[in-house]
């Protein structure tokens, strides 16, 4: 996917990204899954993520924001380990995760603080 091997995503290999994880380039919404119905995690991501406040993940960084947003729901962003990512994890897990790989390393965590 990443065709000029840059270790980013950029705009025009997007497309083949999306296809690769599966994403319905027709969906709209939030629905990122393509099922027809937007679950909790969904609709929590896409309200932190969703920049442009128009109800829809139609942007490059929206669109990796939000997959860093559901992986790091999965656990990643689980700050008191209680196993439940709260929203506020979410939003601090998204704004702090800048190597998009849905959990908080060590050097996130000094940057995230300062």
């Amino acid at each position: 996917v990443d065709k000029n091997n840059n270790g980013k995503i950029d705009a025009d290999e997007m497309k083949a990204f999306e296809a690769c994880m599966g994403i319905d380039q027709k969906t709209k919404g939030y629905d990122f899954n393509g099922d027809g119905k937007i679950s909790k995690t969904e609709a929590a991501c896409g309200k932190i993520v969703d920049a442009n406040g128009n109800g829809e993940i139609d942007t490059i960084a929206e669109k990796k924001a939000f997959i860093r947003c559901l992986k790091g729901a999965e656990g990643g962003y689980d700050d008191n380990g209680d196993k439940k990512v709260s929203a506020k994890e979410l939003k601090c897990g998204v704004a702090a995760d800048k190597n998009n790989n849905g959990k908080i390393d060590k050097d996130e965590i000094v940057a995230f603080k300062k």
